[in-house]
């Protein structure tokens, strides 16, 4: 119900947009979006356990299921025969990646003896770690990790997850069509288990080892890790004491956008998200042997708020989606919670390097730093300069799938990157800079393997 009403609330947006003046609305659908806010976190507490439990009501699970037919019923419109219809780059407005045609090879070579390829035995240190090592994959964090809205023709699809297409989670097709981490390590592969396969609820048994959920903040990374870790546990394809895992984690973004502003004291967001970041990490390490994690700094919203040409919707939506960043009423903390956003990405980076992450040899985590000074890229019109609203969704937040291809990308090459001297920046292409293992150096970079001597 709750659900039902927040989305509502955002058709009632698009339907008014054309008759209200901006800032009349702006405040009134900031009260309601609040109270339908703050009633749907409290359902979301209420049905904690059943999620604990792996349990999908019924109610949730047709829900899913309507969605993805009725994304599936838009998109038969118009596909060209013997396509995927998703993967051709001039649907919806350029939003996804060029398909990489049958006769261009992956960029790596991947064949035994080389590189990035599989270990002849399986190695005993996180520190010697190739590619072709990772047996398992996992993925925790928010809508940004559940592929919310990464093929959506409509506001309404936003609220679809498309799990398949998620950059660190997401294993559905090939990286020909999906360019996704778990798509590149199954060229080393083909064996990797874990990815989600296919649009679907985090509950259910698609989304596999993407725990990630819409609306998460990182009060709620404990949880997922525990989650994760059982999901892992009772599977069995997993030899859960043997097989190398990789878990990628990133949050913050639901922190900076719908909850700091509502706290007593929002300077204390950064002490908070390392804590409870820090019980995540205590946990993993602690429970989950032979992993290696990539803790990837979140993006810096700001940027969001300078797109250029933005359509009167978005002003709206992001409203709806991100009050703290965009209500008229937060707008004079502006620099404030930009401030927390850098200070929030210094913490992931200070933990990633902390000894209590990388002082063993079954474990470590990798700081990835390639969003914290992402924006989004202009155009040229007749106009002048605007903003590509291609690589966002239709909210103009969420990712196209596109840039998920893009985020997947530079989390590749970063892993390729020594510790230190990892990229701050995406590409506008996919495929535009591509990094493989070196013989000087084919092992996953940790900071211990990354010291040079």
């Amino acid at each position: 119900m709750r659900t039902t009403s927040l989305l509502l609330l955002t058709i009632t947006a698009t339907l008014l947009v054309e008759t209200q003046t901006q800032s009349s609305f702006v405040r009134w659908l900031d009260r309601q979006y609040e109270v339908v806010r703050r009633g749907f976190l409290k359902g979301l507490l209420r049905t904690g356990s059943a999620s604990k439990r792996g349990i999908v009501s019924g109610s949730q699970s047709n829900s899913a299921t309507r969605s993805t037919t009725f994304l599936n019923a838009t998109q038969q419109e118009d596909r060209p025969k013997g396509t995927s219809l998703r993967a051709t780059s001039q649907y919806f407005n350029n939003k996804f990646q060029e398909p990489v045609p049958e006769d261009i090879p992956f960029p790596c070579d991947t064949q035994p003896g080389y590189p990035g390829a599989r270990s002849a035995t399986r190695p005993n240190s996180v520190h010697r770690l190739r590619v072709g090592d990772i047996d398992v994959i996992g993925a925790m964090g928010d809508s940004l990790t559940a592929g919310s809205g990464s093929a959506a023709a409509n506001v309404v699809e936003v609220s679809i997850e498309n799990r398949g297409m998620s950059w660190s989670g997401g294993g559905e097709s090939t990286w020909r069509e999906y360019l996704t981490l778990p798509n590149i390590l199954k060229e080393f592969n083909p064996s990797l288990i874990g990815y989600a396969v296919k649009d679907s609820l985090g509950s259910q048994k698609n989304s596999q080892f993407n725990v990630a959920e819409p609306m998460a903040i990182t009060s709620d990374m404990p949880f997922q890790a525990e989650l994760l870790v059982k999901r892992m546990r009772s599977d069995k394809r997993v030899d859960y004491e043997n097989d190398w895992k990789m878990v990628t984690i990133m949050i913050g973004s639901n922190d900076f956008c719908s909850h700091m502003c509502y706290m007593k004291n929002f300077s204390m967001t950064p002490k908070l998200h390392k804590d409870n970041l820090i019980k995540a990490l205590d946990y993993l390490r602690d429970n989950m042997p032979r992993t290696i994690v990539n803790l990837v700094a979140p993006p810096q919203l700001q940027k969001i708020q300078e797109l250029k040409g933005k359509p009167a919707i978005c002003f709206l939506l992001n409203e709806v989606e991100c009050p703290c960043m965009f209500g008229l009423r937060w707008q004079h903390l502006k620099e404030n919670f930009t401030e927390i956003i850098r200070e929030v990405q210094e913490i992931d980076i200070e933990l990633a390097a902390s000894r209590n992450y990388n002082s063993k040899d079954d474990f470590a985590v990798v700081g990835h730093t390639f969003l914290t000074r992402a924006s989004v890229p202009n155009k040229r019109t007749a106009g002048g300069n605007v903003t590509d609203f291609s690589f966002l969704s239709e909210d103009c937040f969420h990712f196209t799938q596109k840039t998920q291809a893009l985020s997947a990308s530079s989390l590749w090459n970063s892993l390729l990157e020594p510790v230190g001297n990892k990229s701050f920046a995406i590409m506008e292409t996919p495929l535009a800079r591509f990094l493989c293992p070196t013989p000087d150096h084919p092992f996953i970079y940790t900071a211990a393997n990354s010291v040079t001597r």
